[in-house]
């Protein structure tokens, strides 16, 4: 190709971003610079996911600072979004608030999501709270959230602010969706959900983990892989017919 457009410079950007070469990424970045090719606002969203899932803290802290400054583009969620991701993969989560509430638009809530990950993989409960309670602001029927923030209260002691975030759920009527699994067997797709007792199969089914769980509390002597004693402890294979 003779010539390369912003457009045609941005596809590979993303690109290359998309499939986890962040360092390709900013090389093709660069060379579009070099070519008098001026980003536009999506070339930016590529060039900041790049670094953030790459981990390139320097050039995401740089390059989203130019964006205003030499560009005269102003950052929208998404380029914040990436910031909040690549500080908070980092564990820079003060950093990460800090960029939130200094944002030129209100922050919505997969930019409290992206915190609250952040918050999770790093141990902070005390700012994971605060991303969690803005979500639920926000998102009032996210049953995760809830679900999450309960968890985190409990494996805390905090009981008191866990039975307030039960009641919030029951009053607003947030249900926890269910579990939901599939397995294939002779080319038929079998559903099960958490506590659900419609299959067709529900009697056998029950039998055989029964059986199972049985087997399970026996004397732990028991090998499975006896050479000596092979099949005692299997079940009978006529059960998964």
């Amino acid at each position: 190709m003779m010539y390369k457009d912003v457009f045609t410079w941005t596809t590979m950007i993303s690109g290359l971003a998309a499939h986890g070469d962040g360092y390709g990424a900013m090389k093709v970045f660069y060379k579009m610079l070099d070519s008098g090719v001026l980003p536009n606002e999506v070339t930016f969203v590529g060039v900041l996911s790049a670094c953030s899932h790459s981990g390139i803290i320097h050039e995401g802290r740089k390059w989203f600072g130019r964006m205003k400054s030499i560009f005269n583009l102003s950052p929208q969620l998404e380029h914040y979004g990436c910031m909040i991701g690549l500080l908070g993969r980092a564990g820079l989560l003060s950093e990460a608030k800090s960029l939130i509430e200094k944002m030129d638009t209100e922050p919505d809530a997969i930019i409290w999501r992206s915190l609250l990950s952040a918050c999770l993989a790093h141990s902070d409960a005390q700012l994971a709270e605060v991303a969690g309670k803005e979500i639920i602001r926000k998102e009032p029927d996210d049953d995760g959230v809830y679900v999450l923030l309960w968890n985190m209260y409990a494996s805390s002691n905090r009981w008191e602010e866990a039975l307030e975030m039960r009641k919030k759920m029951w009053n607003r009527k947030v249900v926890k969706q269910p579990g939901c699994s599939w397995i294939e067997v002779d080319g038929f797709v079998h559903e099960f959900l958490v506590e659900d007792r419609t299959h067709h199969l529900r009697s056998e089914i029950y039998v055989l983990l029964e059986g199972m769980a049985k087997q399970l509390k026996m004397d732990s002597n028991i090998s499975m892989f006896d050479e000596n004693d092979p099949g005692d402890f299997f079940l009978d294979p006529e059960l998964f017919i």
